[in-house]
Order: C-alpha cells, then sequence, then structure tokens
C-alpha cells in the first residue's frame, strides 16, 4: 500500500505533462484558419478583411444547411425504418435530403470562390486548387443509407 500511493501520484503527474505538452504543441505549431490563410496565400490585411467578411456573412446561411440537412437526414431515417427503402415516402426523403445536401454543396463552393476572388489570381487559383477537391469529397463522408 506505500508503494501504491507514490506510483498513483507519479501516474497523475506524468498524465498532466503530457496534457501540458500536448496542447502547448498543437498551439505552437498549428494556427488557427484565419493564420493559416494570411500566410499560406500571402494575404494582405485587406484582404484577409474581406475573407473574414465574407466567412461571417456566411456562417448563418451554413447553420441553416446544417439544420436542413439533419432534419432531411432525420425524415429518411424516419423513412427506412417504417416504410423500407423501395417505398415512395422513403424515395421521397431521399430527394429532399440529396436536395439540401446539393444546394449545400453550391453555396459552399460559391463561398470558396468569392474567397478566391479576394486574393491575387495565382493564389485564388491555388487556395481552390486546394480547397474544392474536398467540397467534392463531402458527400463521401455520409453515412451509407443516406447517399
Amino acid at each position: 500500500m506505500k508503494r501504491f500511493l507514490p506510483l498513483i501520484v507519479v501516474a497523475v503527474l506524468a498524465g498532466a505533462v503530457a496534457f501540458g505538452v500536448t496542447k502547448w504543441f498543437r498551439l505552437s505549431h498549428c494556427p488557427d484558419e484565419t493564420t493559416w490563410l494570411k500566410n499560406e496565400f500571402a494575404l494582405s490585411p485587406q484582404q484577409l478583411a474581406s475573407i473574414e467578411k465574407l466567412r461571417a456573412d456566411y456562417a448563418p446561411v451554413c447553420a441553416a444547411h446544417c439544420r436542413q440537412i439533419a432534419a432531411a437526414e432525420k425524415r429518411l431515417a424516419a423513412a427506412e425504418k417504417s416504410a423500407g427503402i423501395s417505398s415512395e415516402e422513403f424515395h421521397a426523403a431521399q430527394a429532399k435530403f440529396d436536395a439540401v445536401s446539393q444546394e449545400c454543396v453550391v453555396s459552399t463552393q460559391r463561398l470558396l470562390e468569392a474567397i478566391a476572388a479576394q486574393m491575387d489570381a495565382d493564389q485564388g487559383r491555388r487556395y481552390l486548387a486546394m480547397v474544392a477537391p474536398k467540397l467534392s469529397t463531402a458527400e463521401d463522408a455520409l453515412p451509407p443509407a443516406t447517399k
């Protein structure tokens, strides 16, 4: 029992140190998205401010899309459970889900293009080449029942 207490204290201290080092490393080596954009694409303060405004204006639109997708996904799951995947109800729910998902993708693509337009032409093309493929694979992350 005498050895057990010091062992627990050492384990807790080691965990706390590991947590602190991990947090420090993450904060010092992984900048936030705004800092990354500024550094990666050599943005001026004016360009960065314009991009931040675009992103802030888009936030409520994005939140609305998320709510619509979640509601459509719920309806789709309920239709699958109650009527089966070959029912008209399920197909209607699937169509609604696909429509709101596509609306989100198109809207986000427009945002990315508007952000790229704030950058120098070469940097804007590079930005779109870097981030647009991630948007096109967003559907791949959806659960199989919702595809």
